[in-house]
């Protein structure tokens, strides 16, 4: 028997060369010749048997010494090496995706109906969340309805080859079904490699925010963290090598991630980390300043002394030094800078007209930070001389305003209503730009901003209402909404590098305090309450005496009703708020309910001011410690959110923007009008950058046209992935041994 199936027979042997004295290798071995043994009548059977075992056994060192050899692989056919690619990338083995890819099986082949069936074996539980739960395996359609509603695509035969969207179909499809190492892997193989990880970063971070589970929450919000990053590290590495190139990846849209602008797709995914990398803030310091040369000794003062005179614009706008923008980046170019000091900012222009010079004056961002800047604090002190001497009643009985009689309101409050509803247009205009609404929520500033302008609303038309009441609840709510716009200078004071961090450090204090007001409410009222019931009861009820000691009667105040008022609440608030701070008045009584009052009131002190404040001024040592070290990239990011802001900002500061809007508009219609009457005439449609290839198997493959710019990025973080995908490889080898 033995001698009939000499085959199947298997030795182990530690000196055994082929086996290299693993034991492992000889039960591969062994179930190999059982395979080779079954199919032994059909080569090709046996060829896919020994494909599946090698994939399923993980042993990439086997497959590659005894199955991928020059004699084995021609007998395989192209169908069988796909099928054992697709079980490569259900099982995750990226040893075994290089080697198929070095035997040029590659992934451009596999088809729709194959990623079809890779969705199709990921586990429920461990996908990422969708918003309807669903008991069946999600498909690709279900996971991009949820995360990727607008980059849907729609393929009608299954059969169709993945072409070049392959990387990038792929690298969605471990994403979605959280195959981290697998993603970085794909990443790694992609075009536009600093767009990929943030198309992650936003996938991951929107998953955290839909799941329940706290650690499952924490895990998303960690890799979202680390594909921030990654991406930052890219771009910089970038940056590193030529800056001029770096910037220009900013600008152009990624082709092989559906043409998004990839500063937008940052901000949409909250990438902190990428929007604080050297690269963009670089690229923002050009966009800051626009044509104007910021290298130049003193330029923001001189700029602001330009901005101050604002008549006298043309004749002091000249003389701010200008620079020609260099043309959008050509990536036919052969010959590039590759030296890492090369400056974005070519020679300075000497021949730039004046009417020019008035222009780039005005396209600045920092110009108009600095108008808008110098309106708010003028906007503030009128704000503040109306409500201090110049609010009165509508004036419906002929009385004299600002010396003139008749007028209905005074001349510095028009003024004010002026300045305000230029700012409101402004806060509209700025809300229409908005993709969507919750994007317009995000900001503080513009919660701020809404607020401010709801509150004025109120106080404009209650202001109109010739009635005490009426009147006193308008200067109120004046009052409360000047707090807020004296608030929302500070945003603008987010785009000085010394005072930007000092102010993330000041939100980030007051959350601690919001907690401690918390506490010491609990306190305050407690022991508010209690000592105000004892002070005022000699006050309430009264204990009549003769002279012989006996009791004759006893009195209350007001005949027993109730005795409460919205004075009694404030009474008892102002009796306890000041001993937080360590303010304890002598009470004048001397009986048991003045004692015991005194008791507490030491004891509230000691509680209050001494252990509570104290416990927040260490909760606020430890905040900003934690916040030091991140303040100056979180004010990066904070400084990207304000260059965006006023680069779509009017010309003109307000009011003087309502005039600039109504011409803009004017314009606009203008230009609609012309470019609908075009389009009538032409008949061509322009097709997007994809060819259509026709393969020998009569089916089309999507192509990209590869440009060198993206074959040049890829070529300078290529060393990136490899040494971090060597450090994951090595960290899961360690992990391997230490379970062993």
């Amino acid at each position: 028997m033995l001698s009939e199936r000499s085959q199947l027979v298997t030795i182990f042997d530690f000196d055994n060369e082929t086996q290299h004295g693993k034991l492992e290798d000889a039960i591969l071995e062994a179930v190999f010749n059982a395979a080779k043994y079954y199919h032994q009548t059909n080569d090709q059977h046996r060829s896919a048997a020994e494909l599946k075992l090698a994939s399923a056994w993980h042993n990439v060192e086997y497959a590659r010494r005894a199955i991928f050899t020059d004699l084995n692989i021609s007998k395989w056919s192209n169908e069988d090496l796909r099928q054992g690619l697709v079980d490569a990338l259900s099982r995750g083995y990226i040893d075994f995706i290089e080697l198929f890819i070095e035997y040029g099986i590659t992934l451009e082949k596999l088809t729709i109906k194959d990623l079809d069936y890779l969705y199709s074996t990921a586990y429920i539980d461990k996908v990422l969340p969708l918003k309807k739960i669903k008991y069946t395996v999600p498909t690709r359609d279900d996971f991009y309805a949820v995360y990727m509603r607008n980059y849907i695509e729609v393929y009608n035969d299954k059969n169709v080859p993945l072409g070049d969207h392959a990387l990038r179909d792929l690298f969605f499809w471990a994403i979605f079904l959280d195959r981290f190492d697998l993603a970085l892997y794909l990443c790694s193989k992609t075009w536009n490699q600093s767009v990929a990880p943030l198309f992650g970063a936003r996938i991951y971070a929107k998953a955290a925010a839909m799941t329940l589970d706290s650690e499952t929450k924490q895990l998303y919000k960690h890799n979202a963290e680390k594909l921030d990053k990654y991406a930052a590290s890219l771009v910089d590495r970038c940056f590193e090598c030529d800056r001029d190139f770096a910037v220009n990846i900013l600008k152009r849209p990624a082709i092989a991630f559906f043409n998004v602008l990839p500063l937008k797709l940052a901000l949409k995914a909250n990438c902190r980390a990428f929007l604080a990398s050297k690269c963009v803030q670089r690229y923002l310091d050009n966009e800051w300043f626009g044509n104007i040369n910021y290298k130049r000794q003193n330029i923001n003062f001189r700029i602001f002394l330009c901005s101050v005179f604002f008549p006298l614009i043309p004749f002091f706008c000249h003389t701010l030094p200008y620079i020609h923008r260099h043309q959008p980046y050509n990536p036919n170019a052969v010959v590039r800078s590759r030296n890492p000091n090369s400056s974005t900012h070519p020679r300075t222009a000497s021949n730039v007209r004046w009417t020019e010079k008035i222009v780039y004056f005005y396209k600045a961002p920092i110009v108009r930070f600095y108008y808008n800047l110098i309106f708010f604090f003028v906007f503030l002190g009128l704000f503040s001389f109306v409500l201090l001497v110049d609010y009165f009643p509508l004036n419906v009985y002929n009385g004299t305003r600002s010396g003139i009689r008749g007028l209905p309101l005074p001349i510095t409050e028009i003024c004010l209503h002026v300045c305000i509803w230029g700012i409101i247009i402004e806060e509209l205009r700025q809300f229409f730009l908005m993709h969507s609404y919750d994007e317009y929520l995000d900001e503080i500033s513009n919660i701020i901003d809404m607020t401010a302008i709801i509150l004025y609303i109120i106080g404009f038309i209650t202001r109109f209402v010739v009635i005490e009441g009426f009147f006193t609840f308008s200067k109120i709510i004046f009052g409360l909404d000047l707090i807020l716009w004296y608030i929302r200078i500070l945003h603008l004071f987010a785009a000085y590098e010394r005072l930007g961090p000092k102010l993330i450090m000041i939100f980030n204090t007051m959350k601690d305090l919001l907690f401690f007001v918390c506490f010491i409410l609990i306190f305050l009222f407690g022991f508010s309450i209690t000592s105000w019931s004892l002070i005022i009861t000699s006050s309430q009820v009264q204990w009549i005496y003769d002279k012989r000691g006996d009791l004759l009667n006893v009195t209350v105040s007001e005949n027993g009703t109730h005795g409460w008022n919205w004075k009694l609440l404030r009474d008892v608030t102002n009796y306890g708020v000041w001993k937080v701070f360590g303010q304890v008045d002598e009470i004048e009584s001397d009986n048991s309910y003045s004692a015991v009052a005194f008791i507490l009131a030491i004891l509230f002190v000691a509680i209050s001011n001494v252990l509570l404040l104290n416990v927040l001024v260490a909760l606020f040592n430890v905040t900003i410690e934690n916040v030091q070290d991140q303040s100056h990239d979180i004010w990066r990011y904070q400084r990207f959110l304000l260059v965006n802001e006023f680069r779509q900002k009017s010309l003109l500061p307000p009011p003087f923007n309502t005039l600039y809007c109504l011409i803009n508009a004017i314009v606009r219609f203008i230009a609609h009008r012309q470019k609908r009457y075009r389009n009538h005439r032409l008949i061509p449609d322009e097709k997007l950058t994809v060819d259509i290839i026709e393969t020998g198997d009569g089916l089309t493959v999507p192509r990209l046209k590869i440009t060198d710019s993206m074959k040049r990025e890829n070529a300078i973080v290529e060393d990136f992935w490899r040494d971090l995908l060597k450090q994951m490889e090595e960290k899961k080898n360690k992990l391997k041994y230490d379970i062993l």
